[in-house]
């Protein structure tokens, strides 16, 4: 009996430990995934289209076809256990050298098929219950085949069942024959017994301002007032959506006088979204879950910086106020600055690595026990530093670079600033930590702002040769006998700009005021300084801010039309100014953030958040039988 009951143990326990294994291998599934891509704007040469998801950790997905020719794509994913499942749709090739990643088509936001509708993803996804699935197959960019809600003639926008992520919202329609204006209503119902705004507009273009809210649901219509003074019938109904707000702020106003620009437009670095509010700090526009973090707005309302949507990708993009993406540099872009120069092309920063030695310091020891020479002079450890690349407007591609290992010295770096002790953790040293260019089509220049340095660099276009370069002295760093304009004692600089009379305009960070200038505190401050015959430095303009104000990271400043300067700090939890040229404080507000757990990276004071929407109207517009 003892020897029975032994084996039959034996085998109880072999079985035990068997049947997990078993159940894996047989009782996995299947997953059918498809797209329409009939509205795509197709890459030339070879490409492919992709189902990239969350069971492979977002690597390279399964291929898509389209056996029977009908612009439907279909692929099918096996091996998959029960549970939940996300993924998007990617077109790939020569154009993006296969990337896996080179057009991306998410879940339209705030739409049934965005699958986790609380991140900044846009995934569509499916969830497997111990059955294989056929997904619902969607037109790119959208939910399902049928395509969006069906518009009518007359309503151009918003668009019937669209979903906003503004308050101040254009009303535009079609032009009318023999009409003198047009009666437009708004409400929150759709049989329009009670109306939010009633309007007669002589244009086919109105811009509500006052009265829409976000998470509300409208409904609007028009109707043509004729040259006999009578009216026509009224369009049919379109309704849309505004979704929710993420800030609500309290500036405090220290004058009556009017300002300049009555929007600020800014930036927030970790929780990558970027937001509008209003004079008196009321949120007016704000990215929703496109997960953009802007960093640049030109002076035509472009919107510039870098978008998360396109997963695992940093893409540098232009937006416009309506989420649409106008121009991708379809390739990871650091998120400091992008944007469009004055010749039409796109610029911005991408990572580059080196080896070079570990300098001397309190680190040494340290670096030795993980087994680095770290002497000053081996290079052994991995310098990451910028390569400024401009890209082709048109085309995409990469027809100017810069890299700053081929100008930049190694003996250069941070020695008081902490950067090598972050760097035994990060197993790579943030050299140069590039944060903003300008680029001076008047000069064919760019200066360019590199922070652990505390540098900014002038390099002639498109030769690449360095014209000089401004920052510490020879006592700090290894070059300083070359440095031009070292008694301005800035450090950790952001937000390098040329003004129109040659000025230079930057956010003086000053986190070595302390270790290096020996000053009572680390004190941040707005810098502008011409620059004489390229070997000295005039202060023409700077505000001190107060210690509280004092902005470890990030920063910017904005010179404005009327003379005021628009100052951005991530101090006390995120902080924005605007001063008179006197220093006089006319305006402030909090944005109750904490770096680095929340921070604006930039703000900018902007007059308008539609700068695009316009309407053309034809004079004696008149119909013939």
């Amino acid at each position: 009996m003892g020897k029975t009951s032994k084996h039959s143990s034996k085998y109880f326990i072999k079985i035990y430990f068997f049947i997990p294994l078993l159940f894996n291998v047989l009782f996995s599934y299947c997953a059918t995934i498809g797209v329409d891509i009939q509205n795509v704007d197709l890459p030339q040469n070879n490409w492919i289209v992709l189902a990239n998801g969350s069971w492979n950790e977002w690597s390279w997905g399964v291929q898509l076809t389209d056996e029977d020719g009908n612009g439907i794509y279909e692929g099918e994913i096996c091996d998959l256990n029960s549970g939940e499942y996300q993924y998007v749709y990617t077109i790939t090739g020569d154009f993006d050298n296969w990337s896996g990643w080179g057009m991306v088509g998410n879940a339209p936001i705030g739409s049934q098929c965005d699958y986790n509708p609380g991140d900044q993803w846009l995934n569509y996804g499916f969830n497997i219950g111990n059955q294989d699935v056929v997904t619902e197959f969607n037109v790119w960019g959208e939910c399902g085949l049928d395509g969006p809600d069906e518009q009518n003639s007359i309503l151009i926008r918003p668009l019937n069942g669209d979903f906003l992520n503004y308050i101040h919202v254009p009303f535009e329609w079609v032009q009318f024959p023999n009409v003198t204006s047009y009666n437009l209503q708004i409400s929150n119902s759709q049989f329009f017994d009670v109306l939010i705004v009633e309007k007669i507009e002589e244009t086919t273009l109105y811009i509500e301002k006052d009265q829409l809210n976000w998470d509300s649901e409208y409904f609007w219509r028009i109707r043509p007032n004729y040259n006999n003074g009578n009216f026509g019938e009224w369009s049919e109904v379109n309704t849309f959506s505004i979704g929710s707000s993420q800030f609500d702020l309290e500036p405090i106003i220290y004058t009556e006088d009017n300002f300049l620009y009555p929007y600020t437009l800014f930036g927030d670095w970790n929780n990558y979204r970027s937001s509008i509010i209003d004079i008196n700090g009321k949120e007016i526009w704000n990215s929703g879950n496109f997960g953009f973090m802007l960093n640049h707005v030109s002076e035509f309302g472009q919107m510039f910086g870098c978008s998360m949507l396109q997963h695992p990708n940093n893409m540098g993009i232009e937006i416009n106020y309506d989420e649409e993406v106008v121009w991708s540099a379809n390739t990871w872009i650091d998120q400091h600055e992008f944007k469009q120069i004055s010749n039409g092309n796109y610029m911005g920063f991408q990572g580059t690595w080196e080896n070079g030695p570990i300098p001397l310091g309190s680190w040494t020891s340290t670096f030795q026990q993980l087994g680095y020479q770290a002497d000053g002079v081996t290079n052994e450890f991995p310098y990451y530093a910028s390569r400024l690349i401009e890209f082709d407007s048109v085309t995409g591609d990469e027809v100017w670079s810069w890299n700053q290992h081929d100008y930049y010295d190694k003996a250069d770096t941070d020695l008081y600033g902490g950067t090598w002790w972050q760097s035994i953790g990060n197993l790579n040293h943030d050299w140069t930590h590039s944060n903003a260019f300008y680029f001076d089509d008047s000069e064919n220049s760019i200066y360019i702002s590199d922070r652990h340095l505390s540098r900014i660099t002038k390099v002639n276009y498109p030769e690449g040769n360095i014209e000089w370069m401004m920052g510490l002295s020879s006592d700090y760093m290894s070059s300083g006998s070359e440095h031009i304009c070292t008694d301005l004692e800035f450090s950790f600089q952001h937000h390098i700009q040329k003004l129109e009379n040659g000025d230079l305009l930057f956010f003086d960070n000053g986190n070595l005021d302390q270790t290096v200038f020996n000053m009572n505190n680390n004190t941040s401050r707005a810098l502008r300084v011409e620059v004489v015959d390229d070997s000295y430095c005039n202060i023409v303009w700077e505000y001190e801010l107060p210690p509280n104000l004092f902005g470890a990271g990030m920063g910017s400043v904005q010179y404005l039309n009327n003379g005021n300067y628009f100052i951005n700090t991530t101090g006390s939890g995120g902080t924005l100014l605007e001063v008179n040229d006197s220093g006089d404080l006319l305006w402030e507000i909090n944005l109750n953030l904490s770096w680095p757990s929340g921070s604006g990276y930039r703000a900018f004071r902007v007059p308008s958040i539609h700068p695009a929407v316009f309407s053309v109207n034809a004079d004696n517009y008149t119909q013939f039988q």
